[in-house]
């Protein structure tokens, strides 16, 4: 897979260079023929497209410092039944200096698409709360979708080469790949100027 950059760590964090981080998205167009449907491609390709018009020319400009570089849903401990809700975050193992933006990016790709009717619903009420802790300039806020429908794209095209390389896991990988596409597909379903128009208007009534 040529398109796949090593990881290095020369010079620490500051200098590390992580395959997983969104930063590098442009560099897995590669992986699309690994994807045998055609409608799948298309969506894949319209990914890369979005980033590269929307992302990439801004990446010198975004804010960078370490983030997490894999904040998902499955990192997070939580406790309901506590006043402090988050109690761990865990798997610091693709922490990486890179856009802060990022971080929220890679959480909104494991919520967006996860109901047909409403698929942004989760990842507004996400951002409606993350906002609380660490509020999002302006100028970044219309990367954000794109950066979440990149790094969706990227786990669904990773399970599909990662199906080629490791047969005896190829069913468990395309089952995952199939819940990724379908999120992907139901995301790309709302116009991205609506999405980031909600984004910006940060109602109170988040999720609704």
């Amino acid at each position: 897979m040529s398109c796949i950059i090593e990881i290095t760590h020369h010079g620490g964090l500051a200098a590390r260079n992580i395959v997983y981080d969104i930063r590098h998205f442009h560099h897995w167009a590669g992986l699309v023929e690994y994807t045998p449907d055609l409608h799948r491609r298309l969506l894949a390709k319209r990914a890369f497209r979005l980033f590269d018009e929307v992302v990439l020319p801004s990446l010198p400009h975004l804010e960078m410092q370490v983030i997490h570089g894999d904040y998902a849903p499955n990192n997070v401990v939580v406790d309901p039944h506590s006043d402090v809700f988050v109690k761990a975050i865990l798997d610091f193992g693709d922490t990486v200096r890179s856009a802060v933006i990022f971080d929220p990016a890679n959480a909104v790709a494991h919520l967006v698409g996860r109901t047909q009717d409403h698929p942004w619903q989760d990842v507004f009420a996400f951002v409606a709360g993350y906002e609380q802790s660490r509020p999002i300039n302006d100028s970044e806020l219309p990367f954000l979708p794109v950066a979440a429908l990149a790094r969706l794209t990227m786990l669904a095209l990773i399970r599909y080469w990662k199906a080629e390389q490791a047969p005896d896991q190829r069913e468990e990988l395309l089952a995952e790949a199939e819940s990724y596409w379908t999120n992907l597909e139901r995301a790309m379903g709302v116009p991205l100027d609506d999405v980031i128009a909600r984004f910006r208007y940060r109602a109170d009534d988040a999720g609704t």
